[in-house]
């Protein structure tokens, strides 16, 4: 009997959002991506899938037992007498109306309206699989091997290659251009190779990566992808747009082993919440770079405590240090920055808080280094935040959240956030203010978008 036609659910890169998971079971939702829960219990074995699902996702285990979330059918599972096959990756069909489940040594099982178009299961394999993905039309799909190599099924058109070098690492995520006729492999390390008509956009050889990569997935154009670390964090090329990331908010000991994009809801930008709906808002994209100083380090560190304790904030506040900084309940003090230049400074007070700019990003308190002297042991510093302004579009356009396109406001607020941060802490180690604290001065007369998920993004930057 004919297969009768596939026809997928439309679905644009500015809709997009997507869906992570970890080995526990844990599941983030980012951008415009619907959150339909978590596992929140004991598993007879790891979590290594997530696919789309209609209102909902799938989550697989190792064992081969699918987990329905949310609206999302169940389809089926495999037996409990298949456990040997031991699940690798997970795909849903391009109607999401069925999955498929791939196992290491290449074997293809299908649920729902999946088609099997073939496996490797009979065949002797020199790499184990680790990753799958559907041709676009769903008539076929690729099994990519740790060597790099990927195998053709059905109607998907075999491209050839492997990735050199693979020496000290391994290939772990193949995703397909908008065509079908080409595709992008990538490393652990953040090499990504492309093969057929898929464009070279970059990779992430020379981050200083915080995890491993463990997934690449193509938005729809086939104009871009992203990556995605097992720490959570997310790395953007071409015309993928940054949603958020978990970075800093993953439960302890978790990791996360899968990503995928996940239809629009149309409800705004805003993540229902990194992992989970009452946890803090993402606040990092992928751990690039080391801490300046230690309130750098304080900080990072009381926003990944605060994630797992699920604070219901929309980004992690950094706590007070112990040691010379540290205030004790009931002190008080004065703060001061560059209004209070060429006046009498206020007398010494245990709490004692300058700021380092001139009352906008990027810009500098004359007075600094005479206020911070008067600040002595008691100094913490804050920095003044507002929206991207000014003709210097290196202060938005390039960062953490990747290269930002030109009407990309939520790329290129957190960007900005974080680079005004950079330069503020410079600002200070220039004249050898030591800060433990840093403050951040976030006031209605600055200049604000009209987007409250934009101006939190460079909130969320600075930290």
């Amino acid at each position: 009997m004919p297969s009768s036609p596939i026809v997928a659910s439309p679905i644009s890169a500015a809709s997009a959002g997507y869906l992570m998971v970890t080995d526990a079971g844990s599941v983030g939702a980012f951008g415009r991506a619907p959150y339909a829960g978590s596992l929140g219990r004991g598993l007879s074995s790891p979590i290594v899938a997530i696919a789309d699902g209609p209102n909902g996702y799938w989550v697989a285990q190792r064992s081969g037992r699918v987990w329905a979330m949310g609206g999302a059918p169940h389809l089926g599972s495999l037996p409990p007498r298949a456990g040997h096959q031991r699940i690798v990756a997970m795909a849903a069909t391009p109607d999401r109306r069925g999955y498929w489940l791939v196992s290491r040594a290449g074997g293809i099982f299908s649920f729902g309206d999946a088609h099997y178009y073939g496996s490797l299961g009979r065949t002797v394999l020199g790499s184990p699989i680790v990753a799958f993905t559907p041709a676009p039309d769903g008539h076929g799909y690729y099994l990519l091997a740790a060597d790099g190599r990927a195998r053709a099924f059905g109607d998907a058109v075999p491209h050839g290659g492997a990735i050199r070098n693979l020496r000290h690492t391994r290939a772990v995520g193949i995703a397909t251009t908008a065509d079908g006729r080409g595709y992008w492999v990538a490393a652990a390390n953040g090499n990504v190779v492309p093969f057929g008509d898929a464009a070279h956009l970059g990779n992430a050889t020379r981050a200083r990566l915080a995890g491993p990569i463990v997934a690449i997935q193509s938005v729809p154009t086939g104009g871009g992808f992203w990556l995605t670390g097992s720490d959570g964090g997310v790395l953007t090329f071409g015309d993928a747009a940054f949603r958020g990331s978990g970075y800093g908010t993953l439960p302890a000991g978790q990791h996360v082993v899968g990503m995928v994009m996940a239809r629009g809801t149309g409800r705004g930008l805003a993540s229902s919440g990194a992992f989970g709906p009452s946890s803090p808002s993402a606040t990092s994209p992928i751990g690039l770079v080391r801490a300046r100083s230690n309130a750098g380090a304080k900080a990072k560190g009381a926003a990944a405590r605060a994630a797992r304790n699920v604070v219901p904030v929309p980004s992690p506040a950094p706590a007070i240090g112990p040691g010379r900084t540290g205030y004790r309940a009931g002190a008080r003090g004065y703060d001061v920055s560059w209004p209070q230049c060429g006046g009498a400074l206020p007398p010494a007070a245990q709490v004692a808080i300058v700021g380092v700019n001139g009352g906008w990003a990027f810009t500098g308190n004359p007075c600094f280094h005479k206020e911070a002297a008067w600040a002595g042991d008691h100094l913490t510093t804050y920095i003044n935040l507002n929206s991207p302004r000014g003709a210097n579009p290196a202060a938005w356009s390039l960062g953490p959240a990747g290269h930002c396109r030109l009407h990309d406001l939520y790329c290129q607020s957190y960007n900005y956030g974080y680079n005004t941060a950079n330069y503020s802490v410079d600002q200070a180690s220039a004249v050898g203010a030591q800060s433990r604290t840093w403050w951040l001065d976030v006031e209605t007369a600055s200049y604000w978008s009209t987007s409250r998920q934009a101006n939190a993004r460079v909130v969320a930057g600075a930290i």
